[in-house]
């Protein structure tokens, strides 16, 4: 029961990012039918979000603790943790590319204007 303790507490200090994501999820649902790429894009990079931040409260609340009770060696586990966190973070730098690009997908250039 302990376990789930923790996984709920990361859970919970993560609760910020998943509200975001939640109202993005809602905001691209809103504005699919008038911009619908940046939409999608939107769309794609909240639901991974959600998910990485899940997948990562699960390993640090239950993963990590149930590895160590296991009898793994810190060294093993360290690896292990840090291959998974460098995934993270590239996953979670091609989400914000994700967002950057539905903020200009679909404009057009700008032409300037005659005086």
């Amino acid at each position: 029961m302990e376990d789930f303790a923790m996984l709920y507490s990361i859970l919970v200090a993560n609760g910020p990012v998943f509200a975001a994501a939640l109202i993005g999820i809602v905001v691209a649902l809103v504005w699919w039918p008038k911009a619908p790429l940046p939409a999608k894009l939107v769309l794609v990079a909240c639901v991974l979000e959600m998910l990485l931040t899940g997948l990562s409260a699960w390993m640090s609340g239950w993963y990590v603790p149930h590895m160590v009770r296991e009898g793994n060696t810190m060294q093993g586990i360290r690896t292990i943790v840090t291959a998974i966190s460098v995934c993270a973070s590239v996953l979670r730098a091609v989400l914000f590319g994700l967002l950057i690009w539905a903020a200009f997908a679909g404009r057009d250039a700008a032409h300037p204007t005659p005086r």
